[in-house]
């Protein structure tokens, strides 16, 4: 969640967008089956205007299988990232 305050953040107020991959990245290596986590670092990626790294992230979000009780929120976060992978286009 600390890489999701800093991304929205505006600069002027602490937010960053590579402060907030780092975040991110640091929470992928402690869940890395959290797909909503991916979809964020993923996002902030684009922002950072990395697209291969968004997609290699995206792709796990889409290829992901739904947690237990999670399923809602899970698949809400696959369709987010099929759009986003549409709108990056082909590599």
């Amino acid at each position: 969640m600390r890489g999701k305050v800093l991304a929205d953040m505006p600069g002027l107020f602490g937010g960053s967008t590579s402060k907030a991959i780092a975040s991110y990245k640091r929470s992928v290596e402690i869940a890395p089956g959290n797909p909503t986590t991916h979809l964020w670092l993923a996002q902030a990626y684009v922002d950072a205007k990395e697209p291969d790294l968004a997609r290699k992230e995206l792709e796990k979000v889409v290829n992901s299988k739904p947690r237990p009780h999670r399923e809602k929120t899970d698949g809400e976060d696959k369709q987010k990232a099929q759009e986003l992978l549409k709108k990056l286009g082909a590599k």
